[in-house]
């Protein structure tokens, strides 16, 4: 497999006329991420997105990225059952645009805050979150023209890992969480501390589920 730090880190998907279209499998895992050494290759995105939850569907979803522009993602066409490194999993076809308006249109309660620290590669995404003091973490694979090509050999234990946990969006993965309770206030990191514990060079080191 191609080292975790082999390719430029750029943003993941393809642009056409200012949209970005992607197919992906993400997974969603309740915990802290898991110790990774290689991510320190990369560099890190940290940032709080605010979700728009009026709005929020398994098809559609508004954010406003890293406290900037408006976003809408939707999602092009029903979900596709796919394989990965042997698993079965749920391969979703999604296009985001930027909104030429500004403002969060609406109370704070109407908006889901998930804080997030973010690795990427063009094929693939791992990334800490924090949504109402809780951590979670989630890794996702993108595919190119043609078949997913697969992850890093050091990313495969996240897999393994992730396999057992939600196969979904962002957007179904907040409607599920608000379906007990939406996050109401603004996270600027976790409950209990800083992300992780510095390790030096960059990688975070956390426990394992």
């Amino acid at each position: 497999m191609t080292p975790v730090g082999s390719r430029r880190p750029e943003p993941m998907g393809r642009k056409d006329g200012g949209r970005t279209a992607v197919v992906e499998i993400r997974w969603f895992v309740a915990g802290r991420l898991p110790v990774v050494p290689s991510l320190a290759e990369l560099p890190v995105d940290e940032r709080t997105d605010l979700y728009h939850l009026p709005t929020l569907s398994a098809t559609t979803a508004i954010k406003r990225r890293g406290g900037g522009a408006l976003e809408l993602k939707r999602r092009t066409r029903p979900p596709e059952v796919v394989e990965f490194l042997g698993r079965p999993a749920m391969a979703e076809h999604w296009v985001k645009r930027r909104l030429p308006i500004g403002g969060r249109h609406g109370s704070d309660t109407a908006w889901a805050p998930v804080h997030k620290r973010i690795w990427r590669t063009p094929a693939f995404q791992v990334a800490e979150l924090a949504i109402e003091g809780a951590p979670w973490w989630t890794i996702a694979v993108r595919r190119p023209r043609g078949g997913f090509s697969g992850v890093p050999s050091a990313l495969e234990p996240l897999v393994d890992a992730a396999a057992h946990g939600h196969c979904c969006s962002y957007a179904s993965w907040l409607l599920e969480r608000s379906a007990t309770g939406p996050p109401r206030r603004h996270l600027s990191e976790p409950s209990g501390g800083r992300w992780g514990e510095a390790t030096g060079d960059g990688a975070p080191r956390v426990s394992a589920n």
